[in-house]
């Protein structure tokens, strides 16, 4: 197989940009992930791939509990912003004002059109990431008419 073409093809699989967030203690975290699904409609579960190194991971599994937050396609700057650690001042994530989530008590960001709550079900790892499936017991909608952001309305890319 030749490298340069499967990294490309790869990378023609197209993505969402979405925030997922969680806190746990004294820690309060946020991260830019891609790789998001709903995966059944009974019980309605979603799966979100995390990298195994980062603490969003760690505080999603010490919490049982996450957000993920569907970032519009006006929010390319909001996504950028969770590409490194946020700084957490008080109720905002790297200027971003948050409440905790009626159900999870993960941070629910006021900026995205919309929002999930999810209780983790189960994780794995697969490779250099690990699938979490969250059990979604909350939902929010500012905004229906905001079109999702994905990898392909950015010059980023995330695979390959």
């Amino acid at each position: 197989m030749d490298d340069k073409i499967k990294k490309q093809v790869l990378r023609r699989l197209d993505y969402g940009l979405y925030i997922a967030t969680a806190a746990s203690g004294q820690h309060t975290v946020a991260t830019t992930v891609t790789w998001v699904s709903q995966v059944s409609f009974e019980p309605p579960l979603i799966m979100v791939a995390m990298r195994n190194e980062g603490h969003t991971l760690e505080v999603c599994r010490k919490a049982g509990a996450f957000a993920l937050h569907v970032i519009g396609e006006h929010q390319k700057d909001m996504a950028a912003a969770f590409f490194k650690a946020p700084v957490v001042e008080g109720n905002t994530l790297s200027g971003y004002v948050f409440e905790p989530g009626d159900i999870t008590r993960a941070p629910i960001l006021e900026d995205p059109p919309a929002w999930i709550e999810a209780m983790v079900e189960d994780s794995f790892p697969v490779g250099d990431h690990t699938i979490i499936i969250g059990r979604v017991v909350g939902a929010g909608l500012r905004d229906p008419d905001v079109s999702p952001l994905t990898l392909s309305d950015t010059s980023w890319h995330y695979g390959g």
